[in-house]
């Protein structure tokens, strides 16, 4: 055919992660972060080394972000989480659905004025339990939708 052009991938990590989800670049560190949700596992790859390195955050986690402070926000379990610069203990920043055990947060992005917007899922899948969650820079959890099922 003609213009049909191929494309070949090269394998630059061999992760073999659960569920690798929600890779998002960092300028400041030239790094790519991303999470292994069952897991509770944060990743940084750094592609000039080609060295990945994980950390545990306790909790199965569906998303990170970037903090303009430093640090990251998260996506955990049990709500939004936070990690300060150059540590590695995870604070729950807000609980979100306390009342729903079997939720858990999935999936999550950061809009361009600064706030982070992850919603929640049964793990069973169950429809319409799940919700979308706007954090605040300051911190404050708004409800948008209610009645999802899978919030990506």
């Amino acid at each position: 055919m003609r213009g049909t052009t191929s494309l070949v991938a090269d394998l630059v990590l061999d992760a073999r992660a659960a569920v690798g989800e929600g890779p998002i670049w960092d300028d400041s560190s030239q790094t790519l972060l991303w999470v292994d949700i069952p897991l509770g596992l944060v990743h940084r790859f750094d592609p000039r080394t080609g060295r990945d390195e994980s950390f545990p955050v306790g909790q199965p986690v569906s998303a990170v972000a970037v903090r303009r402070g430093g640090g990251l926000v998260l996506a955990l379990r049990d709500g939004f989480g936070l990690l300060d610069p150059g540590s590695r203990d995870v604070r729950l920043a807000v609980a979100v659905e306390n009342d729903c055990p079997e939720n858990r947060m999935n999936d999550g992005k950061c809009d361009p004025t600064g706030r982070f917007w992850a919603g929640t899922m049964a793990f069973d899948c169950t429809p319409a339990a799940g919700a979308l969650y706007r954090l605040e820079p300051d911190l404050s959890v708004e409800p948008v939708l209610t009645g999802l099922t899978i919030s990506n």
